[in-house]
């Protein structure tokens, strides 16, 4: 979805003194770099004024200094405000793809200085690539007792989402069928009951929040657009009530922020406006970061026992794909048809 590129202090004076001619490579990646909307410098912007101070009158070339200056105007930034090192990044959970350090630094597969970057410009182009189109996955292994998880799919995940987290403010969830996994309607009795992948859902969302959303130092907020496709049943009316309680439970299971879940009236003209479910990501001026495209859906987290599952207990796949900044406009228009919905709002109490 999104790539983080940090900047050292050193990496931004060497590019100061790099002779242009020289470096053209550099300088050619760098420019796509400032212009891409999903990569996002990291660093601390104060420096960069320090250092047009410094290099006023005796930076060697004009073109350098005209780089900085793009380099600090870009609008996709993590700004540190001083406290520019590593240690720092990993103690504050912030996942960084590329460190661009000093020429006097060991390099390695993610550490680059203006040297290596100047001669493996489209080696690094082709990983910024990957990261931001390449989906990944987490697979559910049925094992004897419940599903087993692989440890480094699911550390994959955690790093992709916290790193866009760390840039966004809110992140809004997609998923028409939450409330009709939350619960469902008693063949026998006709009345709600608890779904039998409603503590999925719930397991999913906590560990979304204790994994990931708490794991930022900053105010974020979570909100989840459904579709109550249970009021059509003749019978919805009758336990209401209860059907309100399991979703005002549901979204309770954020503790430490602030979250809401939008429960919007059933509408089959509006059902296939976007049947995909999707996590968005968007700024404190509600401008969309980034996406993803989520199959099969928000449980993912499965943590019943194997007869819980009846049947249903197989193997399972969910992919999730990095949207493109040329569906943006179309994703975001999208989700605004859904939201004019009339429906019912439920908040939790973080």
């Amino acid at each position: 979805m999104i790539v983080l590129a940090h900047l050292s202090d050193d990496f931004l004076e060497d590019l100061l003194q790099a002779e242009f001619d020289n470096y053209k490579n550099f300088f050619s990646l760098l420019r796509e770099l400032i212009l891409d909307n999903s990569v996002f410098f990291v660093g601390d912007k104060n420096y960069i004024l320090k250092l047009k101070k410094k290099y006023k009158s005796s930076v060697k070339s004009e073109k350098n200094i005209n780089f900085l200056y793009h380099v600090e105007k870009k609008s996709g930034w993590l700004n540190l405000k001083q406290n520019n090192k590593e240690e720092f990044l990993k103690k504050n959970n912030i996942p960084v793809d590329f460190f661009f350090c000093s020429k006097e630094a060991a390099v390695s597969d993610a550490k680059y200085n203006i040297n290596t970057i100047n001669e493996k410009s489209k080696i690094i182009k082709k990983q910024i690539d990957n990261l931001k189109y390449k989906f990944f996955n987490i697979k559910l292994v049925p094992g004897e007792k419940s599903y087993v998880y692989n440890k480094k799919e699911i550390e994959i995940f955690k790093q992709k989402i916290l790193k866009v987290v760390n840039i966004s403010d809110k992140i809004l969830i997609w998923d028409q069928y939450i409330s009709s996994s939350l619960a469902r309607i008693n063949k026998f009795s006709k009345k709600i009951e608890k779904h039998k992948y409603y503590n999925d859902y719930c397991n999913t969302l906590r560990f979304l929040e204790d994994e990931i959303f708490s794991k930022v130092n900053k105010n974020f907020s979570c909100e989840i657009l459904t579709m109550n496709k249970l009021e059509t049943d003749w019978y919805f009316d009758k336990s209401k009530k209860y059907f309100n309680s399991l979703i005002q439970d549901y979204v309770n299971k954020l503790l430490k922020i602030k979250g809401a879940i939008y429960v919007k009236k059933m509408e089959y003209d509006s059902w296939d406006i976007k049947h995909a479910r999707l996590m968005l990501f968007k700024d404190n001026f509600n401008q969309l970061i980034a996406y993803c495209v989520v199959e099969s859906g928000m449980d993912f987290i499965k943590k019943g026992k194997k007869i819980s599952y009846g049947k249903e207990y197989r193997p399972r796949k969910y992919t999730f794909t990095p949207g493109a900044e040329v569906n943006f406009d179309e994703t975001k228009n999208d989700i605004e048809q859904i939201n004019s919905i009339k429906g019912e709002i439920f908040r939790n109490v973080a």
